[in-house]
């Protein structure tokens, strides 16, 4: 009787920790969301380069928390792009008013002399105006 008792107290702790384990595990969607998360929390530094009319030309900024935290008197609208916050790694498609007018900036990644780009093409009514650069500085 007591080998009996301790096989089920097995069994049931066995059990017990299989569902834990199975009803504990984030789903895919969920780490892909908190990986965007705190990859928008790192700090990181860029080359920024726009031909943007009327925007910076290049400068050499810090991002943190999706915004341009230094220097500190500029923003993603000072080179052009639609947004005051843009997560560089993730977001692929960018619209807004930029001086009047709706833009719509879409993202890619391009090689540069074996440096790696993120390059957002910026398009006013459906014609092409600019592009913005970002080089992660190493």
């Amino acid at each position: 009787m007591k080998k009996l008792k301790a096989i089920f107290t097995i069994f049931c702790l066995l059990a017990t920790s299989f569902v834990t384990v199975a009803t504990s595990k984030k789903s895919a969607d969920q780490m892909a969301s908190d990986q965007v998360y705190y990859d928008s929390l790192k700090q990181k530094e860029y080359y920024a380069a726009s031909n943007c009319p009327q925007s910076l030309y290049q400068e050499r900024i810090t991002v943190a928390n999706d915004r341009i935290n230094y220097p500190t008197n500029i923003s993603f609208y000072d080179f052009g792009l639609p947004a005051l916050e843009v997560n560089l790694t993730y977001s692929s498609q960018l619209s807004g008013l930029v001086q009047g007018r709706t833009r719509t900036c879409l993202r890619s990644e391009q090689i540069h002399l074996g440096t790696p780009l993120i390059v957002y093409s910026c398009s006013e009514n459906s014609r092409v105006v600019c592009q913005v650069s970002f080089e992660l500085v190493q």
